[in-house]
């Protein structure tokens, strides 16, 4: 009987090369390129199995939830959360089609519930090898009247956050807390789920200030957009989740 070692189980050829072969893989980037634009429409395309091909990764991150708006005292409960991420590899045929989508940017709002994210996804359920691989958008943000005496509750990860995936991580959910008249209120807004490094603050101060004041916009690909803080006057826009990513690696 032939003898099988644990490398010939494996499709990718890093784990049987020394590292100085370089990367024999080809990648493919899907994205709206204005990654910190709340104009990102997202992006879809149709993708060809070309000649040769015989397996593919995909990855897709969702789209980032957009922070809340605020009016008067409003203060964030929960800025918006990332996108989640979900991958898949399968054996493919060339010359057929997939169709791939990265989900856009959310809006910033004046309200006090921020947009959800939009999802991405990679499908083709009729190929010899089907796929249908999705990620869903981040949670909005969330913000109440006078926070220190508000309980706006915990918002969780949900069922149906990916689907059809070989490994999916559930998109983040942030935090925010503020003293009366929002004095050293913070904002943590979630980065971007498998990548990110971290968590960011959006405001320490006391006054009106947008979403995304001092921690920038939110961070590429799908994290979440800051919420935004009052203290009479005007009203104020939340900060606007970022667009959604997909990567196909195909050898």
């Amino acid at each position: 009987m032939a003898s099988t070692n644990l490398a010939t189980l494996f499709p990718d050829s890093r784990f049987t090369q020394p590292l100085s072969y370089g990367n024999p893989y080809n990648v493919i980037y899907i994205y709206n390129t204005s990654t910190n634009a709340a104009s990102n429409g997202g992006q879809c395309c149709l993708w060809t199995v070309p000649s040769g091909a015989t397996w593919a990764k995909f990855e897709v991150w969702g789209g980032g939830g957009g922070g809340g708006g605020s009016c008067c005292c409003q203060q964030q409960c929960f800025s918006g959360g990332s996108g989640s991420y979900a991958r898949k590899t399968i054996q493919v045929v060339p010359t057929q089609q997939y169709t791939i989508c990265a989900g856009g940017s959310t809006g910033c709002s004046s309200n006090c519930n921020g947009g959800c994210g939009y999802a991405s996804y990679a499908c083709n359920a009729t190929a010899s090898y089907p796929l249908c691989l999705c990620a869903s958008g981040g949670f909005c943000g969330v913000t109440g009247c006078f926070f220190s005496n508000n309980s706006c509750g915990a918002v969780s990860c949900q069922a149906g956050s990916a689907c059809g995936f070989d490994l999916a991580i559930c998109g983040l959910v942030s935090g925010a807390g503020a003293s009366t008249c929002g004095y050293m209120s913070w904002d943590y807004g979630s980065e971007p789920t498998y990548i990110g490094a971290g968590v960011r603050m959006s405001l320490d101060q006391c006054g009106n200030t947008y979403g995304d004041a001092r921690g920038g916009c939110a961070s590429f690909p799908g994290g979440g957009g800051s919420g935004a803080s009052a203290n009479g006057g005007n009203c104020y826009q939340g900060g606007h989740g970022a667009g959604g990513l997909v990567i196909i690696t195909y050898k």
